[in-house]
């Protein structure tokens, strides 16, 4: 996906997230152990507008810019300016899957050189993987009282990620700039 613009029908005046307003625009899904989907490139896009990113209510209306889930390697997200989302710029390995767990999260997996703004959670999160890279990306102006997630960061991580690098990164109007929850 080269040089791109993905505008959602969301909103930004803290109406209802009613279920058209909440699509993440590109989401990976690879739900089974039929393969591993590789080398996959997303640069120079425009991603905007992926569900409400100013929505005060309860619940979590995840509508991400890119939603990358189990077994995806080699996949590059560069140069791409994300806006006004409720969830998060990009979130990586959503879940594992099978007996062997460790065997589904998704690797080697680099990010760099975006810019994320007015977005309702953290900016660059990953979950569960395996090789994930954070460089030379800018976050600024998070949501700061999001109710789905009250310290809206830069860069985050949850769930144990294996080796991850955060390299010459670039943070500020946030709750905070890396955080690591449970």
């Amino acid at each position: 996906f080269r040089d791109c613009t993905v505008s959602g029908p969301g909103t930004t005046d803290g109406t209802s997230p009613a279920p058209e307003y909440n699509q993440t625009a590109f989401q990976f899904t690879n739900p089974t152990a039929y393969g591993t989907t590789e080398q996959i490139v997303i640069s120079g896009c425009t991603i905007t507008k992926c569900g409400n990113w100013a929505w005060t209510g309860a619940g979590d209306p995840d509508a991400h810019g890119v939603s990358l889930g189990t077994y995806f390697q080699d996949f590059w997200i560069v140069d791409n300016t994300f806006s006004y989302m409720s969830g998060c710029a990009v979130q990586i390995g959503a879940g594992t899957t099978g007996a062997n767990p460790l065997a589904s999260v998704s690797r080697r997996i680099y990010t760099g050189r975006n810019t994320a703004h007015h977005i309702a959670q953290t900016a660059f999160f990953t979950k569960q993987s395996d090789i994930t890279i954070w460089s030379q990306n800018v976050a600024y102006e998070m949501r700061r009282d999001c109710p789905s997630s009250p310290n809206s960061c830069g860069i985050g991580c949850q769930y144990g990620p294996r080796n991850m690098w955060v390299i010459g990164n670039t943070v500020h109007t946030c709750q905070g700039g890396f955080q690591t929850q449970a």
